[in-house]
């Protein structure tokens, strides 16, 4: 009798997890990330793939800050006319999701009209115990991406100590999730609530400032929570992170460049993607964002070929002090609408100067 139920037990978990695995291979490969899947849906269903040749990827320090008319509007007067391009960030997407995501878009239609690509760098995110659990944090896990992130942490320290065993305990049962839970298909065809037009922000070009989002949300809830990050914001804080970010930049500088290293195995991720790029003609640059630079990634920065990166979190250059004025800010960590205009004008300079 216990012969015949622990047989039928294995069947019913083989059988549930062949299904769980086709309806996965089914399912978008950003279903799980409302905000990019939101603008990935739009431009497939509007058939853009030729509209575009410049796309941005990364966080919310991409999605809220990059305008892509100011873009667009910079570079043609620098004498790039033909350049038209798309803000693909979103919200708490880091590595190696954000890699993940750019990696699955190089294979895509979308990406056969594309000559420039910008990523922001970014360190290994730990998953956060608020978010784990959740479709977005392992709606992308894979076993390669497992790996990597084990083979990063071991590279920076020892993947055995209790800050990365913590982080890497985290990916493992997210990774189980993503083998073991379906693809939530309802945000698909049934949820109207998951997948927005409001996340391509009014000029339908993926930007989304968060003073946009403050004034135009129907969510309550949403919006204090706005009001309250807001309203925490203060010079104190601003001028506390800008020390601290002229201080990275300082240090780094008398670091002789003989004793300069940075993490192999995300350098080696790093350097695949600009091959993987350049084998589809596109010029990928990767970018530290404003208020988000670290000494890992001041590290990676120094070992990424000159065309293929773009520093704007550098303290010391004087057309960036703007970035830490109260004016020009939402909330200790990003910029509002003046300051996105503003900054995407400097990243324009940027991108000009990398591509003439």
């Amino acid at each position: 009798m216990m012969k015949k139920f622990f047989k039928n037990l294995v069947y019913f978990l083989f059988g549930y997890f062949l299904i769980v695995q086709i309806i996965n291979f089914l399912a978008p490969y950003h279903w799980g990330n409302p905000w990019y899947s939101s603008k990935i849906q739009y431009l497939e269903s509007k058939n853009l793939v030729k509209d575009y040749n410049l796309y941005f990827f990364g966080s919310s320090r991409v999605y809220r800050q990059i305008d892509p008319v100011i873009i667009d509007r910079e570079l043609k007067k620098k004498g790039f006319k033909n350049i038209n391009s798309f803000n693909l960030g979103s919200p708490a997407t880091f590595s190696p999701q954000s890699y993940f995501l750019y990696e699955k878009f190089l294979e895509s239609d979308l990406s056969k009209n594309v000559k420039f690509a910008v990523v922001e760098l970014n360190s290994i995110d730990g998953i956060g115990s608020k978010r784990l659990h959740e479709e977005r944090t392992y709606y992308y896990q894979n076993f390669s991406d497992l790996v990597y992130v084990g083979k990063s942490l071991s590279a920076q320290e020892t993947l055995f100590n209790r800050k990365n065993i913590n982080i890497y305990s985290k990916y493992l049962i997210s990774y189980v999730e993503q083998n073991v839970l379906p693809a939530n298909f309802k945000h698909l065809w049934i949820d109207d609530n998951f997948y927005k037009k409001s996340y391509l922000g009014k000029n339908k070009n993926g930007y989304f400032s968060l003073d946009e989002e403050l004034s135009t949300s129907t969510d309550s809830v949403f919006k204090n929570y706005l009001r309250t990050r807001k309203r925490k914001l203060s010079l104190e804080k601003l001028q506390q992170r800008e020390n601290l970010n002229f201080k990275l930049y300082s240090d780094y500088k008398k670091i002789k460049i003989d004793e300069k290293k940075a993490n192999k195995i995300v350098l080696d991720r790093i350097n695949k993607l600009i091959t993987l790029s350049k084998e589809k003609g596109i010029h990928l640059i990767f970018m530290i964002s404003s208020r988000a630079s670290s000494n890992e990634l001041k590290e990676l920065s120094n070992f990424i070929p000159e065309p293929n990166f773009i520093d704007m979190a550098n303290p010391s250059e004087s057309e960036y002090s703007f970035m830490y004025s109260l004016e020009n800010s939402f909330d200790v960590g990003h910029l509002n609408n003046l300051g996105a205009k503003k900054y995407s004008k400097a990243l324009a300079d940027k991108i000009g100067q990398i591509i003439n």
